[in-house]
């Protein structure tokens, strides 16, 4: 038996609904995620200097990502991002690096 059970459903709105049984102990363990945000919260930048913030829950055995709309990154921003995978980025330019 899954350590979850999960089932859908569409209204007639167009909206969706997840529906996620869980047991005890996968209820408190998601309580404890969604009172401490910053552990759930978290931003990623792209090299072509725009980022999204996404909400990520473990919830039970299922994984659930919410990513936001992708935006243009603050200036500072793309110079972290661009300090913190330099390697990164130039080996994607130029394998040779």
């Amino acid at each position: 038996m899954p350590s979850c059970l999960c089932t859908t459903r569409v209204d007639i709105d167009e909206k969706s609904e997840l529906y996620v049984r869980l047991n005890y102990t996968q209820y408190k363990a998601l309580q404890a995620q969604l009172q401490d945000w910053d552990s759930i919260e978290s931003s990623h930048v792209s090299v072509e200097g725009f980022y999204h913030k996404a909400m990520r829950l473990e919830i039970g055995s299922l994984i659930l990502e919410v990513q936001g709309p992708t935006v243009k990154a603050p200036l500072k921003e793309v110079i972290q991002f661009e300090k913190e995978h330099r390697d990164e980025i130039m080996l994607s330019l130029d394998p040779d690096w």
